[in-house]
């Protein structure tokens, strides 16, 4: 485990690309001459890449925005916090204080850090909380896509899809650790810097599709009819990736036996990525195509979940364990489940590592009821890291015992 965190540190991964010298911010083959400097960090990954900005930069002022009940601080630089993954009265004064920051003094340049899990953490929504929450809770348990999730979310706020970077007084360049597959960038953190290709009608298809009514609704028709502004589809700022899921995979494939990365964009309900993970796996096995024994199949991702019910305890890497563990039972596998950012679903645990030899006892049910850690860590084969600071989504491994 480790290694595997190592392979998913920000201020590793920033200090490896990104390079200042005499006031010019060098990513990736392009120059910036930073002049006066702001930054601003948000999301799990906050900490760390504030970290790196403050001892490389020197910007004038930082402000980071890092998980609620993590307890950390840094020196010249403003620490608050948001709450993720529901949004709550912290995470309206993150969003305010951020607004407040873009708006206020005179910069040259916007360094805007973000990560996974800004979308809770920064807000300034068109509803009230209340009813924010509740939209959130539907979205995140209903199968959808990050991608619809956040269609629905810039659209019911003021800052998300864009509306940020309007605030801006000067140059921004955006600095990104990414925990969408396929790496949109305006999907991560719902984009509060970036363009939006999205409209307010994507949104209401996605929010009458799985039931959302109320304010929210309202919110989206009204847009629909022209009575709101849509986010911005050009913008002028730059944006580069610093890390992403495919970076940690290919960082850690070299640790286990025959290595082959089938993706870093696993999307899709667990139930039904589980069946063409273990077909792959026993087609290996059969034919010897495309691996012979021993190997590892690695991907990565974040496969949705859809909660039918008030479920128990667990999230998408103690669901997947259970899917393979019951669909592979007469096959002979190892099998890492782990989230980097150390937090998966509802439970204090990132992920599990499991083998064959794991029997569980009415394992439908624990399926059926979405309480999938229970028996995990009744078994005692959960991991628990606590907050790790970085979220490059879910890494999966399934090899050969």
């Amino acid at each position: 485990m480790p290694k595997l965190q190592k392979a998913a540190d920000p201020y590793q991964a920033l200090s490896r690309l990104v390079k200042v010298k005499d006031g010019i911010l060098e990513v990736m083959g392009n120059e910036h001459r930073l002049g006066r400097t702001k930054v601003i960090s948000v999301g799990k990954a906050a900490y760390p890449m504030a970290r790196w900005a403050l001892d490389y930069v020197k910007p004038e002022s930082c402000l980071a925005v890092i998980p609620s009940g993590v307890d950390v601080s840094l020196d010249r630089a403003r620490v608050i916090h948001g709450s993720h993954p529901n949004p709550d009265e912290l995470s309206l004064r993150a969003g305010e204080e951020v607004m407040k920051e873009v708006a206020s003094g005179d910069y040259d340049t916007l360094l805007f850090m973000i990560s996974g899990g800004a979308s809770a953490m920064i807000e300034v929504p068109l509803i009230e909380l209340s009813e924010l929450r509740e939209v959130n809770r539907v979205l995140v348990t209903s199968g959808l896509s990050i991608t619809e999730i956040n269609s629905v979310r810039k659209h019911l706020s003021k800052i998300k899809g864009g509306k940020l970077a309007k605030l801006s007084k000067g140059k921004i360049v955006n600095l990104v650790v990414s925990d969408v597959p396929g790496n949109d960038l305006s999907t991560i953190g719902s984009g509060p810097t970036v363009p939006d290709d999205s409209t307010f009608l994507d949104a209401l298809k996605v929010a009458e599709r799985v039931g959302i009514q109320g304010r929210a609704l309202e919110v989206l028709r009204r847009g629909v009819n022209g009575e709101l502004e849509e986010t911005p589809k050009k913008l002028d700022t730059v944006s580069y990736l610093v890390l992403d899921n495919m970076t940690v995979l290919k960082e850690i494939a070299p640790l286990f036996q025959n290595p082959l990365i089938l993706t870093s964009e696993l999307q899709g309900e667990v139930s039904e990525v589980s069946k063409v993970i273990a077909s792959i796996f026993k087609s290996c096995l059969s034919y010897g195509m495309p691996l012979s024994r021993p190997f590892s199949l690695i991907l990565g991702g974040e496969p949705e979940v859809t909660v039918r019910g008030e479920g128990g305890i667990g999230g998408r890497n103690s669901e997947l364990s259970l899917h393979l563990l019951k669909l592979l039972k007469r096959y002979s596998f190892a099998l890492l489940a782990y989230a980097t950012d150390g937090i998966d679903g509802n439970s204090e645990f990132a992920g599990a590592i499991l083998s064959s030899s794991l029997v569980i006892d009415h394992i439908d049910e624990y399926i059926n009821n979405h309480d999938t850690y229970t028996p995990l860590a009744k078994a005692g084969v959960v991991i628990k890291t606590g907050y790790t600071h970085t979220n490059v989504n879910n890494v999966y491994v399934l090899t050969t015992a």
